[in-house]
Formats: structure tokens, C-alpha cells, sequence
């Protein structure tokens, strides 16, 4: 379960990015105590990327040294629109010495990723829940390997219930497998999970957070050990964003105006927010944020030269 020992108003932790007291204050050591503080936040779901766009954010990364100010960007977009299997990827390829990978495409450079405590696993573990919801919802699915990631497209009928079984969700977040070296109570021992009690439970428990945190609206279905929803539904208002900018402190909160939750056949409604309930990845995203960064650390350096003259 997701600590709630982070009990800050989602609204001051922003703030506290925002706007600063001075745009001095945020140095880089507290910009990595805050990023921590919004990845374990039980409220928080959305709007990670935004941050990175704040005038006194870019001002920070323009004073980390490269590899660093890449790593935190990566971890930001992680929690963006990235999942749990990506994670492990990456942490797999650390381990190896890091083999190429990047979070753009205009630079050959391995760029890894914080390590996350278990509570911000658990998050990243529900937000991976959407995407993989909301992958079947756009007649999309994707399969990763290790050399490559592979997308086969399905056609699929929109007006009836979205049902996905447990064992599916689990094998997507990699919840059992052996090679992860994080502190998850379940390994795989080679049981099936819908044979298997405890990782039944397991599985449930993080669908009843996603369900709780308002992430998305469905059911479970015991007898069938699977989710079901109707995807033609959403349950917030207010979230249907598809320019995929999310910016605001309503937009980095799981919660809003609710609707009546009401399905087809009573499976509840869909992703909350519609399928943009994640943030969405931009092309050059990370390339953008880091020339902003650079010019704000020059326009810095200039304001500090002036001051000194």
C-alpha cells in the first residue's frame, strides 16, 4: 500500500517548486528533496512534465552538471508517461554498464535513473496500470524484449466491456519476476498468479489503490480474476486534455469534480480523465527542456556578471 505519511497539500508542495522564495532558493539538492516528496505523494498522478517547465526548475537544472540534470529529467518523464517495465529496463542496463539508451533521440549517451523507494514503485506500478488500460483502449498493444520493443496493433469493438485479466497485468508490470532486486515481498516461484492466493491479493491491492486514488473507474472480477471496465466511460471532469498539457495543481492531483461512475452493464466508468489521464510524451521533449535549462544558466551567469560589475 502507498504511504500516507506525505501528507503536504499537493497545492504547497507546488508551490514550493513555483514559486520560491527567491529564485536562488531552489538549489539542486532541494529540487531532488521536492521531486522526491511529488513521486510519494499518494495524491499526485499527473503533471510531472509541467514541472520541469517552471521558470525557477529551468533555472536549477541549468546549475546541475549534465549527467545529473539528464537522470532527474528522465525520472521526471518515467512518472510522466513511462511504466515499471521501463524501469527495470533501465536499472538492467545499468547494471550492465550501461548499454544505449536515452531519453531523446538526438544523443547516443546511457541516461539512467533514480533509484525509487518502494512507495514510488507502488506509484509507478499504478500509473502503469493506465498506460496498459489504456493501450487496449486505443486497439493498441505492446510487447517488450530486450533487443526491442515491438507494437502490434488490434482491432477491437469499442461499445463492449474492457475486460483484462490479472494474469496479464501482472506479467506487464513485472510483479513476480526473479531478476528484479527492489523489495517486493512476491517473487516469482514459478506458481501461476491466478493459481497463487497471496499474489492474487496482491494484484487486487494495487487495482483497489488505482480504483481509491481515482486513476481510473472498473471492477473486479473474482470469478473471472480479471478487471473490467467500460472504456467508452470517464469518471472526472475536467480531464480531457489532448494536447496532453497538463499543467496546474488540479492537473498533478488524481482527484476532481466527479461524475456518476456508471458502465454499460454497471463496470464502472473508464480511465479517469479519459485516456489522458497520464501525461503524454512530446517529441523533443527532453531536448527542449534542456536547451531551456542551458539558457537559463547563461542568462544567470549574465545577471551575476552585471551584478558584479
Amino acid at each position: 500500500m502507498m504511504s500516507t505519511t506525505n501528507s503536504a497539500s499537493p497545492a504547497l508542495l507546488l508551490a514550493e517548486l513555483h514559486s520560491p522564495a527567491t529564485p536562488t532558493s531552489l538549489t539542486p539538492t532541494l529540487l531532488t528533496t521536492l521531486l522526491h516528496r511529488v513521486f510519494s505523494h499518494p495524491k499526485i498522478f499527473r503533471g510531472f512534465v509541467d514541472i520541469l517547465n517552471f521558470p525557477s526548475v529551468q533555472i536549477t537544472l541549468g546549475q546541475m552538471p549534465e549527467k545529473k540534470r539528464r537522470e532527474l529529467i528522465r525520472t521526471v518523464e518515467l512518472f510522466g508517461f513511462g511504466t515499471i517495465r521501463d524501469y527495470y529496463e533501465i536499472k538492467r542496463r545499468e547494471k550492465e554498464g550501461g548499454s544505449t539508451i536515452t531519453g531523446d533521440d538526438n544523443n547516443d549517451e546511457f541516461v539512467g535513473v533514480w533509484t525509487l523507494t518502494e512507495v514510488q514503485l507502488e506509484k509507478l506500478r499504478m500509473l502503469s496500470v493506465v498506460t496498459i488500460i489504456r493501450r487496449q483502449i486505443m486497439g493498441t498493444e505492446v510487447t517488450s524484449s530486450r533487443k526491442k520493443a515491438a507494437t502490434i496493433k488490434k482491432k477491437r469493438d469499442k461499445t463492449k466491456i474492457l475486460t483484462i485479466t490479472y494474469q496479464h497485468l501482472a506479467d506487464e508490470l513485472q510483479l513476480f519476476d526473479k531478476h528484479h532486486d527492489d523489495d517486493n515481498e512476491m517473487k516469482d516461484d514459478g506458481v501461476n498468479t491466478v493459481q497463487d492466493p497471496n499474489k492474487l491479493r496482491i494484484i487486487e491491492n494495487l487495482l483497489i489503490q488505482c480504483i481509491y486514488s481515482d486513476l481510473l473507474s472498473a471492477k473486479l472480477d473474482q470469478r473471472s480474476k480479471s478487471l473490467k471496465m467500460d472504456p467508452t466511460s470517464s469518471c472526472l471532469e475536467g480531464g480531457n486534455n489532448e494536447s496532453g498539457n497538463n499543467s496546474g495543481v488540479n492537473s498533478m492531483m488524481g482527484q476532481g469534480t466527479k461524475k456518476k461512475r456508471e458502465g454499460s452493464d454497471g463496470s464502472g466508468g473508464g480511465i479517469c480523465g479519459s485516456l489522458f489521464s497520464r501525461d503524454l510524451p512530446s517529441n523533443g521533449n527532453t531536448a527542449k527542456i534542456l536547451a531551456d535549462a542551458t539558457a537559463a544558466e547563461k542568462t544567470g551567469d549574465e545577471e551575476a556578471s552585471l551584478r558584479r560589475m
